[in-house]
């Protein structure tokens, strides 16, 4: 946005002929008034915990790095690990 000189999100260019407001700015807003207004974060927080549990569950079973040749460190800079 910076180089392109451009101060609002939704003026980013999407294509030669749409801005990304043009594009995404209904669901922009929907998704802004879930968040911020409708959303029971309660629910939400339970959720996550939920989900990290799962995760950390799978996790646990894959211990062995041989069983999953695409788990190694790797950086940004390090793109040969994807």
């Amino acid at each position: 946005m910076f180089l392109n000189n451009i101060r609002n999100i939704f003026d980013i260019p999407w294509n030669a002929e749409l801005t990304y407001g043009a594009v995404r700015r209904q669901e922009e807003i929907e998704q802004s008034t879930y968040s911020f207004r409708d959303a029971d974060p309660d629910f939400l927080r339970r959720q996550f915990d939920a989900w990290e549990g799962e995760a950390a569950r799978l996790l646990e079973r894959t211990k062995d790095a041989r069983r999953v040749p695409w788990r190694r460190r790797w950086s940004f800079r390090d793109t040969s690990a994807l």
